[in-house]
């Protein structure tokens, strides 16, 4: 067979003698994927996120989430809600939020957390005992020992 490089098929690789070998380490570097604008690809997988339609609950599980938010408050604990997160009527997706509950806003109907962040009674729909997790610190969980 002929072929246009059958001349140079046979010949040894050149090696520089005034310049040494790249590591191997740089050389793969060359060929890695190059993300241009950082954090881009966290905002296009969140947007990939399908949106919920909210679920409306009974009134048995709105008097549940109820007692258990009485309970948490009296304990002094911190919770994990629930939530849905509107973004157009009555689609949106449910969230989790975990925090200390500081309070109530009457007049928005409102469970106020630490840092200040407001969550509508409306939009809840689980509320539970937070436990001790690397996601909070210890001391943050119960405010007071039952």
């Amino acid at each position: 067979m002929t072929g246009p490089y059958d001349d140079i098929i046979g010949m040894p690789h050149h090696v520089s003698a005034h310049h040494s070998q790249m590591p191997r380490q740089a050389r793969a570097a060359q060929f890695s994927p190059f993300a241009a604008l950082t954090g881009f690809g966290d905002v296009i997988k969140e947007k990939e996120i399908l949106p919920e339609r909210r679920t409306e609950l009974s009134q048995d599980e709105k008097d549940e989430i109820g007692r258990k938010l009485e309970e948490i408050i009296a304990s002094g604990c911190g919770a994990v809600i629930t939530y849905f997160s509107e973004e157009t009527d009555d689609w949106g997706r449910y969230e989790r939020i975990q925090g200390i509950i500081r309070g109530k806003d009457e007049e928005r109907n409102a469970l106020i957390l630490s840092g200040g962040r407001k969550v509508a009674m409306k939009d809840i729909i689980r509320i539970e005992k937070a436990e001790a997790s690397g996601r909070m610190p210890e001391e943050d969980i119960c405010l007071r020992q039952e």
